[in-house]
């Protein structure tokens, strides 16, 4: 096994932490909304499932988000959608990783620290940092990478995270200037939840998820619903094989 593979696969526990942040370990009681309008006058037993049945119809999505994966910070920030073109970017310690996907071709753009923690000799960590590389998006090395992301491996995670709890309507507020019902939910046997931030009015996407569960932390925010994303190959992108890897 190459050692980037071994990095791949580190980054890939990493990137799973990341779709825990959506209210790990929540449900709702089987319930029917209006996939239209009217949202504030349901109940939470309603929003929760209508608002997860939207979120799984996306076909495209812009998903930024920032909190602690146990007691380490990380960030993210990503445009994907179900034709395989998406591009992203995330960071954690001082690790920072820029990544492209085009069909069936991925890219990697990376700094130093994240080759050496992931392994790499510091010489060869240099040689290959801030360079775009690409491979396969369905192979190793590149396809631990390029599933995070994954449009619909992201909302996968998201709709099993809501198993095993309880919901409350708790108010009304605003997300972006959009009007939203917030609904908090928890967990008393995980001893975990949060709160989801769904539209008011028109389909019920999730416009924000708040995440408090016990060592996953953070802040999600979804935008850019089903806006059409095309994707282009980096300048000067050079075959992974070129430095070895």
């Amino acid at each position: 096994m190459s050692r980037i593979m071994r990095a791949g696969k580190s980054r890939r526990r990493w990137a799973l932490a990341v779709p825990a942040f959506t209210l790990a370990g929540l449900t709702a009681t089987a319930g029917t909304a209006s996939a239209a309008t009217g949202t504030a006058a349901e109940s939470a037993s309603q929003i929760v499932p209508a608002a997860t049945a939207a979120m799984s119809g996306l076909k495209a999505v812009t998903i930024k988000g920032s909190g602690l994966d146990g007691k380490q910070p990380l960030s993210f920030d990503i445009m994907t959608s179900t034709d395989g073109d998406a591009q992203g970017s995330l960071s954690e310690q001082g690790s920072t990783i820029s990544l492209i996907e085009v069909g069936s071709t991925g890219y990697l753009r990376a700094n130093e620290k994240f080759y050496t923690t992931s392994g790499l000799g510091k010489t060869a960590a240099a040689k290959v940092a801030g360079h775009w590389l690409y491979g396969s998006s369905t192979t190793q090395p590149f396809s631990s990478f390029t599933a995070f992301l994954d449009l619909k491996e992201f909302l996968t995670d998201l709709d099993d995270g809501f198993t095993g709890s309880t919901f409350t309507k708790t108010g009304t507020a605003k997300v972006g200037g959009k009007p939203v019902v917030v609904v908090t939910g928890y967990d008393a046997k995980a001893k975990d939840g949060g709160r989801l931030y769904v539209a008011a009015t028109g389909t019920p996407y999730i416009l924000k998820e708040v995440s408090t569960g016990k060592g996953n932390t953070g802040t999600v925010t979804f935008s850019g619903f089903n806006q059409a994303l095309t994707t282009t190959a980096p300048a000067g992108a050079v075959s992974a094989a070129t430095y070895g890897l």
